[in-house]
């Protein structure tokens, strides 16, 4: 009796779920229609999403065995790949500069030269035609008709690239192997962007399953971030968020594995802890609190607290030297040229006024929250049909989340020690990403009163 009712619970969930997928879909497609082309294959795409994620939810709904690993294997791949098709080329927050940026790396260019105080790499012409269009206004229609397109090597100008030359070449590396690679194939552009995409997903998935293989606690509650829309949308297009993301969620699945291992710590895993420090550091600066993790790890795993010491300061050492170096470099080569005022201003004026910026920034927090987090969710992809999607997200987000408060094993391994460096090291993370927008996009100090550019991803 009570499986029955479990059962006609769930499919009445399920059954409102997909009413409202429908009804979306059928407000979608009696909007401004710009191709028939477009929507037929939209809705098309769309009952067979509808159909494998009520399939997949069932399954993952009843199976009282299925691992994370399982759930991740079965969900991560589908979204991803149902992403990548749905969202035309360079519909993807910034595609289109990460794109150019990935072509560049792809021919061995891994620094964006400076001519004339221009950011900007000489690459075919080709690359960049037909892509100047509004992302929000990409249809499928320009999709076939950027199939046409093809690489004309001869044929070059340069490009504007000063919204990521300040990104490292690192970031890109996935992508620009798939563009190198499939150049060896093909001279059609629609494949080239489409492979860069793929190797993405590839390489992303691939960190973020070993990521889940290796978390000793907490598995499922660790597949809610991954399947955040918002995030799925990093790996599915050519953004470097997909590779930023995948490191720090790698870095701190092993963080974790060693506080719960009973062995002492290997030599391979501190080797694998500094290039993943290294690798944090040289993504996006602002993610460089989050090496201090490493102090969690119980002074139990070494000979002494003399070893864990050392070695932590060692790591933490080089990871800020190659932060702060990449941020002098860039700062030198690049922002002095595309940021707004003068940056050493501008960071005097927070270090002598810090309540008046403290108050900015909750003032700008507050106005934006809401925002944040529709964003989070997928409330501003790419493609304005697209975010009906995340209900679906949505459905296994509350799915992993009650298990989450009901795990009572999760909450008595989690220490207030954890917690409370835990919470230190976002609030130092989410300081430095306010800080970092305020100082790159604003001229002055003065009249400021929010902080512009900060996005829920």
């Amino acid at each position: 009796m009570k499986n029955k009712k479990k059962i006609l619970i769930f499919y009445t969930v399920i059954a409102f779920i997909i009413s409202i997928l429908l009804l979306i879909l059928y407000k979608q497609l009696s909007y401004k229609t710009p191709s028939n082309y477009s929507y037929k294959l939209f809705t098309i795409l769309t009952v067979i999403y509808i159909v494998i994620s009520v399939i997949l939810l069932s399954v993952i709904y009843f199976s009282k065995k299925i691992t994370a690993e399982k759930i991740f294997l079965i969900v991560m791949p589908l979204l991803s790949i149902t992403f990548m098709i749905l969202m035309p080329p360079f519909t993807s927050h910034d595609e289109t500069h990460h794109w150019v940026r990935a072509y560049e790396i792809s021919e061995g260019n891994f620094f964006t030269p400076v001519n004339d105080n221009k950011i900007g790499s000489k690459i075919p012409s080709s690359v960049i035609k037909n892509i100047n269009k509004k992302y929000n206004k990409i249809t499928y229609l320009d999709v076939k008709n950027f199939t046409n397109i093809k690489l004309n090597k001869e044929k070059k100008s340069t490009t504007d690239m000063s919204t990521v030359a300040i990104y490292s070449p690192v970031q890109y590396i996935p992508q620009a192997i798939g563009i190198f690679i499939a150049r060896i194939f093909t001279d059609k552009l629609f494949i080239l962007v489409y492979v860069a995409r793929l190797a993405n997903i590839i390489f992303c998935l691939f960190i973020l399953y070993k990521t889940i293989k290796i978390m000793p606690i907490g598995k499922k509650i660790m597949l809610l971030p991954l399947m955040f829309p918002i995030t799925i949308e990093g790996i599915a297009s050519m953004s470097a968020d997909g590779f930023t993301n995948s490191i720090a969620f790698l870095f701190i699945a092993y963080i974790f594995r060693e506080i719960y291992s009973k062995d002492k710590i290997k030599k391979s895993t501190i080797i694998i802890l500094t290039i993943l420090s290294i690798l944090l550091a040289l993504t996006k600066i602002v993610y460089i609190p989050l090496v201090f993790l490493l102090f969690l790890i119980p002074k139990e795993k070494f000979k002494n607290s003399k070893q864990k010491i050392f070695i932590f300061t060692i790591i933490t050492l080089l990871a800020i030297i190659v932060n702060v170096g990449w941020i002098m470099f860039a700062n030198k080569v690049y922002l002095n040229i595309s940021s707004n005022g003068d940056s050493s201003l501008k960071i005097n004026y927070i270090i002598y006024n810090m309540f008046d910026y403290l108050k900015l920034v909750l003032v700008t927090i507050n106005q934006n929250l809401q925002r944040y987090i529709s964003i989070l969710f997928g409330s501003v992809l790419g493609w304005r049909e697209f975010p009906l999607y995340y209900i679906v997200t949505y459905s296994f987000f509350i799915y992993f989340l009650f298990i989450s408060i009901t795990d009572n094993t999760l909450k008595d391994k989690i220490s207030n020690k954890m917690v409370v460096v835990t919470i230190i090291i976002i609030l130092f993370v989410a300081a430095l990403i306010f800080t970092s927008l305020y100082i790159q996009y604003y001229k002055n100090t003065i009249g400021v009163k929010t902080i512009y550019g900060i996005q829920g991803r």
